[in-house]
């Protein structure tokens, strides 16, 4: 099964990282973080399209930031797809049940989470940009997690 880790970084202040990983045809999991005022905030969904909502959702959010409005139907054609054939599942239940077929639980989730959000988005981040921060000492960087895994990784 493909998988795929994307970083976002602009000048306007959005930091994020995506990891998609291909469960079938055009059915994506996605794990999401985005950095926004010392808000980690985590995404889990089964996206029908290599494109989450959430990401797009973002990226709506950051055009309106900058001054100008982007539609979902906008982003998809600049990622050269068409508009999915349904939302993506974001419900803690509809993901699990959802994954079950895939061998993939909450535990793994949590577990691929972590590693997400520590080996390629904090880590890297304390150690080029944030030196005096670290796993142990965030300062006032706060981590939310999708309801999807919260109680694992809380």
């Amino acid at each position: 099964m493909k998988k795929d880790l994307q970083l976002y970084i602009n000048s306007d202040g959005l930091l994020a990282v995506l990891y998609s990983k291909k469960l079938s045809g055009d059915t994506y999991l996605n794990i999401g973080y985005v950095y926004e005022d010392s808000l980690v905030k985590q995404n889990v969904s089964i996206a029908f399209s290599k494109v989450s909502d959430f990401t797009v959702q973002e990226l709506i959010d950051q055009a309106k930031k900058m001054g100008y409005v982007e539609t979902a139907s906008e982003i998809y054609r600049f990622n050269g797809m068409e508009e999915p054939p349904r939302k993506s599942l974001v419900s803690k239940e509809e993901i699990l049940d959802y994954l079950k077929d895939y061998d993939i639980d909450q535990a793994w989730l949590a577990e691929k989470s972590d590693q997400i959000l520590y080996t390629y988005f904090l880590d890297i981040w304390f150690k080029e940009g944030s030196q005096h921060y670290s796993e142990e000492k965030m300062g006032n960087l706060k981590v939310k997690y999708s309801e999807t895994i919260e109680s694992v990784c809380e």
